[in-house]
């Protein structure tokens, strides 16, 4: 993987989706929706942002 933290919050989040989504129309469902799509968006713009730098010279 090129940046293993953010991929990880990535498949994190589209987890917290999925569970979230098949857990309508609950309270939890709604919560575990939205934090996995902040989840998601978040692990998705730090592997745009922040790629694994290379450290050998």
């Amino acid at each position: 993987m090129r940046n293993r933290p953010a991929s990880l919050s990535w498949i994190i989040g589209v987890g917290l989706l999925l569970i979230g989504y098949y857990s309508f129309p609950s309270a939890w469902g709604y919560g575990l929706f939205g934090f996995g799509l902040a989840s998601a968006l978040w692990g998705g713009l730090a592997y745009l942002f922040y790629p694994e730098r290379n450290h050998s010279r």
